[in-house]
């Protein structure tokens, strides 16, 4: 996996003086395109990487090479055309593909939050804005005349539906319970919250933290304590749940100052100092992925462990983004680039792993 690194860093340097190999030149294929948004890659690189396997073709390979090289080499050629197509709208398709690119994880955040799960237990608040961020993003498409954008975006538009029909379908669910058995599933909503807070917030420098999702998880507990104030009338007046009670409501005192605190920390700080926080999380968080996931075997991987990075990366993109538009800036832009790519190849390993533990278990 190329070791591109975010902030202090920027993309880059990583083919000089690479061995004239077939497998050395694939590499260098593996790491700059595999899964990488078409509208971001260099072409110049991928203009290189064919003429050097060129080069190789012209002087000689092993008989039992050769044939695996002329595929790689049409793959090249191939995926070349792809993203010239891609790249050739201009500015405003490239602004299209990135919104399709944030469609994409955003579908794979849903496959591993809700896909095959139970429903009374899921999180409402993820799902609406999942729904409200898809319906952003189709609205904001360019209108320009590209059949693959139009795909794309026709594709963004069955994902917002989706995510419509889930939401009303996880709350009818959770209505149809008994006042028993919603008291259960609030208590797991609610630690479901605790948990975002402990993942994203807890330890972490209040200028890097993004508001809008401590504002997310304040709105999901504000309304799990309303249901749970419901449950109690109707009955479920024990020791546990009077304690969730009492626990959500503190949660929500804590957050709330604890969101006037990330806002005040966010408006005092010089935005270098924000990516460099970004920056240096992230780092770490390839680093650890690398150590933990790079070349092991999938049937033994922690897969709850790969959903919270997942989930981190995911948060590092879109709090980046959110910095880039308060105060632009190219590295912030490039990171961004490199966040999502990683996050991409995450993504990808979950399932693998998923896939592979599950082959196992049979």
């Amino acid at each position: 996996m190329a070791r591109d690194r975010v902030a202090r860093m920027r993309l880059g340097g990583w083919f000089s003086e690479v061995p004239m190999s077939a497998e050395a030149l694939h590499d260098r294929y593996r790491k700059a395109f595999v899964g990488r948004s078409r509208a971001t890659r260099d072409l110049v690189l991928l203009d290189s990487l064919i003429g050097d396997t060129e080069r190789l073709l012209a002087s000689g390979v092993e008989d039992g090479q050769k044939a695996a090289v002329d595929e790689r080499l049409a793959l090249y050629r191939s995926e070349r055309i792809e993203i010239a197509a891609v790249q050739a709208g201009g500015p405003a398709a490239l602004a299209g593909w990135r919104l399709a690119e944030w469609s994409e994880v955003n579908r794979a955040r849903y496959m591993r939050h809700f896909a095959g799960k139970a429903r009374p237990t899921r999180d409402l608040g993820l799902m609406s804005e999942l729904a409200a961020e898809e319906a952003a993003w189709i609205a904001a498409m360019p209108k320009i005349d590209n059949s693959r954008l139009a795909s794309r975006k026709e594709q963004m538009e069955v994902n917002e539906r989706l995510y419509g029909t889930e939401r009303a379908a996880i709350a009818d669910a959770r209505a149809a319970l008994s006042p028993a058995e919603q008291a259960r599933v609030l208590a797991t909503a609610a630690n479901t919250q605790f948990g975002h807070y402990r993942l994203h917030f807890q330890g972490q420098p209040l200028n890097s933290r993004r508001p809008a999702l401590l504002q997310r998880v304040i709105d999901a507990l504000e309304a799990i304590r309303v249901s749970m104030v419901r449950v109690r009338e109707q009955g479920i007046d024990t020791e546990v749940h009077a304690a969730n009670l009492a626990k959500v409501t503190e949660r929500i005192t804590h957050h709330r100052g604890e969101l006037t605190r990330i806002k005040k920390a966010r408006s005092e700080a010089r935005g270098t100092s924000i990516a460099a926080a970004l920056g240096d999380d992230a780092n770490k968080r390839f680093e650890s992925y690398r150590q933990s996931y790079a070349g092991k075997p999938r049937d033994t991987r922690d897969r709850a462990a790969l959903s919270d990075h997942c989930d981190v990366l995911h948060e590092l993109a879109r709090t980046m983004q959110l910095l880039d538009s308060e105060r632009p800036d190219e590295t912030t832009k490039k990171n961004i680039g490199i966040v999502l790519d990683h996050l991409k190849m995450a993504e990808r390993e979950y399932v693998a792993i998923s896939e592979a533990q599950k082959a196992k278990a049979n």
